[in-house]
């Protein structure tokens, strides 16, 4: 019995020892991943503060990095994403899933068409810690960034799983393109037209695309890649020799010169030269550019004299938005108000959207400029301000 007693003694002290000790484990591994939320690739002056995140809780940043403009054709908005996405912080504080954010932040790099810029995140991301989710993200990246050998591969790979089939069968046959010519393409782009029912891919014709690539069709026309067009379909596009516009904002604002000036600081604003632009050519059907500018030039903190206001017709009040969407401007500006510029970048993308600035109501978009200004962010406001004068 003595000896007995002994023994269930021991075993019960050893059991009592392992415990603390996987719990320890489980605890560093989760801090481990924990602690790549906050990994980047730019710090100092290139990237936002390390206290990105201060004062906002992890599962804001967590429900709203997805909802960042997946699309978009604003530089301003590229940029700011870029720099939100690479930028090395202290991870936001309280509870969530740990690493969610580091994989949202490689994603939005892909989405803007950084898809050198997302290898290198995963680069400095340890080996073990490559999930299927960053390695589907790593061979996009690879498409984009025209690394056709392993980005193609993983399109030949993935074409027959479930997740996002349509996306890795069109890649598969632009890949057969580029790296095979004529021969594998045709019966690749014959295969996809029979199954899919479609003549063309994606947004761009990228079927057609593929047949110029591989020499299928005498029709050499190339074009200036469209806006809609997502990273991976512009990558196929630029190989087909397109080109991205080459305008400068500067140059796309040339028609509202007389009262908005663009340089290396930003956007700046001049009330004064809105009454001479309503008397010129340029004006003819353009006199709501004038009144959306003087709305934006009072968000900036610009004082407008009455007798210019009374020369324009008054815009008509934005439309009532839904509950959620109204919600997100409130968050925003209170986000704004305390200071917290991370999470008021976040509420400010998100409500520009993939519509783009062009298509908010003058109202709207003036909080949105005035909060980022708010937070520090005067040169990138004033951008997306005269960005939002384009159509």
């Amino acid at each position: 019995m003595k000896i007995r007693h002994i023994a269930t003694l021991v075993l019960c002290s050893i059991l009592l020892s392992t415990v603390p000790l996987h719990a320890a484990e489980e605890q560093e591994e989760e801090q481990e991943t924990k602690s790549i939320d906050g990994f980047g690739t730019l710090s100092g002056g290139d990237a936002f503060k390390p206290t990105l995140w201060k004062g906002t809780g992890r599962p804001i940043v967590e429900e709203l990095f997805p909802k960042l403009p997946s699309k978009s054709s604003s530089p301003t908005l590229k940029a700011l994403i870029s720099k939100l996405a690479q930028s090395t912080t202290e991870p936001p504080q309280g509870d969530g899933t740990p690493g969610l954010l580091f994989t949202s932040r490689v994603e939005h790099l892909v989405n803007v068409g950084q898809g050198e810029a997302a290898l290198k995140m995963l680069e400095i991301l340890p080996s073990d810690l490559m999930d299927d989710k960053r390695k589907m993200l790593k061979d996009k990246a690879n498409l984009i960034a025209m690394n056709t050998g392993d980005g193609c591969q993983g399109a030949y790979d993935r074409a027959h799983e479930k997740e996002e089939t349509a996306f890795w069968n069109e890649a598969k046959v632009l890949c057969l393109a580029v790296e095979d010519g004529a021969e594998k393409a045709t019966g690749a782009i014959q295969e996809y037209k029979e199954k899919s029912g479609k003549d063309t891919l994606l947004c761009c014709s990228n079927i057609k695309i593929a047949e110029v690539i591989a020499g299928l069709t005498g029709d050499k026309k190339t074009g200036t890649i469209p806006a809609r067009a997502s990273a991976v379909e512009a990558a196929f596009l630029k190989k087909a020799g397109w080109t991205e516009s080459d305008k400068t904002l500067a140059q796309r604002l040339e028609l509202y010169s007389a009262f908005v000036k663009v340089s290396d600081s930003g956007a700046t604003f001049d009330a004064s030269g809105i009454p001479l632009w309503l008397n010129t050519k340029a004006a003819e059907g353009k006199s709501n550019v004038a009144a959306k500018a003087l709305v934006l030039m009072e968000s900036m903190g610009e004082k407008v004299p009455p007798s210019v206001w009374q020369k324009v017709k008054p815009l008509s009040p934005p439309p009532r938005g839904t509950n959620a969407y109204e919600d997100m401007l409130w968050n925003m500006d209170k986000a704004a108000y305390a200071s917290r510029q991370g999470e008021t970048i976040l509420y400010a993308l998100a409500a520009i959207g993939n519509g783009g600035v062009s298509k908010l109501h003058p109202a709207i978009m003036g909080r949105i400029v005035n909060a980022l200004k708010m937070v520090g962010l005067k040169k990138e406001a004033s951008l997306l301000a005269a960005e939002s004068l384009l159509d």
